[in-house]
Order: structure tokens, then sequence, then C-alpha cells
């Protein structure tokens, strides 16, 4: 099974983007690879570059995202899940719990898909509304959003963000 994506723009001499791109990936047969291939060509068709990349199988294990406002406050969460609970139950979620600290909010929802939990930890003032809509989106599609709501900051954004009303 193939297809192909054409998302068209002009760039200036030096100039780069990043260009998101959702892609469809179908559970394989162990004989099975998927490559994923990349092309930039100029306005008449000469290639200017090309790549590809093999789609690897899915992390083992529970992926949980943290957005944090600080690396040290995605330190203590991560205390916080992975150091609470017997000996057993630690080694437990240590092994299979895989918690990954986001530099950067994606601001499209699939890009949340294979996180099982999304952590957010920092001011709703910081996060534009694509991102926003990207973690709603996720949530939508069933997706599990946890709130640290100390680290929301300003209560107005937080309010807005969290789509209820403060009394």
């Amino acid at each position: 099974m193939s297809g192909t994506c054409l998302t068209f723009l002009s760039l200036a001499a030096g100039e780069e983007s990043t260009v998101n791109v959702p892609v469809n990936v179908i559970p394989r047969q162990r004989q099975e690879h998927f490559v994923i291939y990349a092309e930039a060509s100029d306005a008449n068709g000469l290639t200017l570059g090309r790549t590809g990349r093999i789609v690897e199988d899915k992390t083992d294990g529970e992926l949980i995202a943290l957005l944090c406002a600080t690396p040290q406050v995605c330190q203590a969460i991560r205390q916080s899940i992975l150091l609470v609970g017997s000996p057993e139950e630690q080694s437990r979620k240590s092994q299979y719990l895989r918690l990954i600290q986001l530099s950067q909010p994606p601001v499209v929802g699939w890009a949340y898909a294979s996180a099982k939990t999304v952590v957010v930890a920092t001011p709703a003032s910081a996060l534009s509304r694509d991102q926003r809509d990207a973690l709603e989106l996720y949530m939508i599609r069933g997706g599990t959003l946890v709130v640290v709501e100390d680290q929301l900051a300003d209560s107005n954004t937080a309010v807005r963000f969290l789509g209820t009303r403060h009394e």
C-alpha cells in the first residue's frame, strides 16, 4: 500500500520550514516494513533533496507525555509517578511506563496519538491557540489529559483552557 501527499510552499534561499503531515500507518505483518519517503523539489520539478525513514514498531509500554513549565517541574512529576507505591510497583512502573518531556507542545492533535496520557504542567498562557486545540482534539479522540492546576498560573487563562467557569 502506498500513497502520496503533496504539500506546496515557497521558501527563500536558506529559509527552513517544518511541515506537519499526518501519516496513517496500518499495523504490519512481521515480514513487512514501512518506509516514509520525503522529497523536496523546485517549482520546475527538479529534485533538491530526498530522504527516507523506516517506521519502527510502537514503543513497548504506556507512553506518558509531559508538558512542563521547567525541567524541574517535569522531574518532580516524573518522580511522583515512578517513586510512589511499593518497591514491586515502582519496579513495574519503571519497566512499563515511558515518560517523555516534550520541549515544544505540538500544534496538531495527531502528534499526541501515541500517548496514553498527557500531563500539562505549564501556564495555559504559554500555549498558543493551535496548541490548546491540539490538546482538545487529543481529548476528543479519547486521550487522557491530566492538568496540574497550580502550574496553569493565570486563573482566567486556565478557566478558558479548561472550558469551565471559575466562581
